[in-house]
């Protein structure tokens, strides 16, 4: 128990009090529990060798000590408050609520640190390296220009918080997901590997659910609100008119129903819903920047396959006698071309040579080849 004369010898003196140079122990009790109540103990000020006279200008002192320590204990954490949210923000897509590039590139970062440190760990241990499990999805929404040109960037605002929201429902907890770009996602995968791309088609699946009634909802409300013609010149300026029966000369009002009806399924039919997603799992020596190149290369090549589809990193790889014939065949045309270029007299000349060439293209690239050099 606390002796009642040493709890006197810790009480400030009044002269310290009103000089400053101590503050009287009830003013931290009374910011900690009671600072609204301003509760002060004028009995204890008294037996402390306050005089009554004085006790309302020592109260007042005590009042301003307190009003000063807590506006400055207040802007303090102000201070760290503002801080603490400019970094908050700084990694936050305002739009979407997921992290920006900048966050990405922090936490991708910070995942491949602990994912090597991790797979290190056994062999320093003496036992067998386990392999480091990490993939990067990343995804592309499919003919996003024609959902902001036909219907403006406020819908299409409204797509992207929609595809943020769906791609945070369907991920787990652990996952990373990220907008790194205009209509551009990532999502990390920790302790993933080739099984990464189950939870991308997951994923591709549920934003295709959702965002293609949304589109079409966009497009039949547009169309109710200002008609037909709001849609006629955007389909044509992006050209989704080209390979139409549709005579795009003619002005909007000119066209005839089965035009404009053509017109509605033509534009909607082009509102995809849908996205493209590549994803990449780590591979030896593998950094943040060769991941990402790998997931992005198989994304584009989910888009020139069609779109809406998965495509994996192995994919490509596993596909690559078909990729290198596709090269290989592009180089024989970009060698016919050039021969094709040549001056009148020359082509007739070659003419006859392109008849001899044997059938099969990689024969014949190895002889144009030859050729070509040899006539400089």
């Amino acid at each position: 128990m606390t002796n009642k004369a040493d709890s006197k010898d810790k009480q400030p003196t009044y002269e310290e009090l009103i000089s400053g140079k101590r503050i009287c122990p009830l003013i931290g009790q009374i910011i900690k529990d009671e600072a609204d109540k301003r509760k002060y103990d004028i009995e204890s000020l008294r037996e402390h060798g306050a005089p009554d006279e004085k006790i309302e200008s020592l109260l007042k002192h005590q009042e301003k000590q307190i009003t000063d320590f807590i506006e400055k204990d207040r802007e303090y954490y102000r201070r760290i408050l503002k801080i603490e949210k400019l970094k908050k923000e700084s990694v936050i897509d305002e739009l979407t609520g997921l992290n920006n590039l900048k966050g990405y590139s922090k936490t991708i970062n910070t995942f491949f640190k602990l994912a090597v440190r991790e797979a290190k760990q056994n062999e320093e241990n003496g036992e067998p390296k386990k392999p480091v499990k990490l993939s990067l999805l990343m995804m592309d929404i499919d003919k996003f220009k024609s959902v902001n040109d036909i219907f403006g960037h406020t819908p299409g605002d409204e797509i992207l918080k929609k595809v943020a929201e769906i791609t945070k429902q369907t991920i787990r907890d652990v996952d990373y997901p990220a907008r790194v770009g205009g209509e551009e996602f990532a999502t990390i995968f920790p302790q993933t590997d080739n099984d990464a791309i189950i939870g991308a088609e997951r994923l591709r699946k549920e934003i295709k659910k959702e965002l293609k009634p949304m589109l079409d909802t966009f497009l039949d409300e547009l169309i109710e609100e200002k008609g037909m013609q709001a849609i006629y010149f955007p389909a044509k300026d992006l050209g989704l008119l080209k390979n139409s029966t549709i005579d795009t000369n003619k002005s909007f009002e000119d066209l005839t129903t089965d035009e404009q009806n053509e017109l509605y399924e033509i534009v909607k039919e082009n509102l995809f819903g849908t996205v493209s997603i590549g994803v990449a799992s780590y591979q030896k020596n593998d950094t943040p920047a060769t991941i990402k190149k790998r997931a992005d290369t198989a994304m584009y090549t989910a888009k020139q396959e069609g779109r809406d589809r998965v495509v994996s990193d192995n994919q490509i790889i596993n596909d690559g006698n078909k990729e290198n014939d596709v090269i290989e065949s592009r180089k024989v045309d970009r060698i016919v071309v050039g021969i094709e270029t040549m001056s009148k007299k020359m082509q007739k000349e070659m003419g006859k040579v392109k008849k001899a060439l044997p059938a099969k293209k990689a024969k014949r690239k190895i002889i144009l080849k030859k050729l070509l050099e040899e006539l400089g």
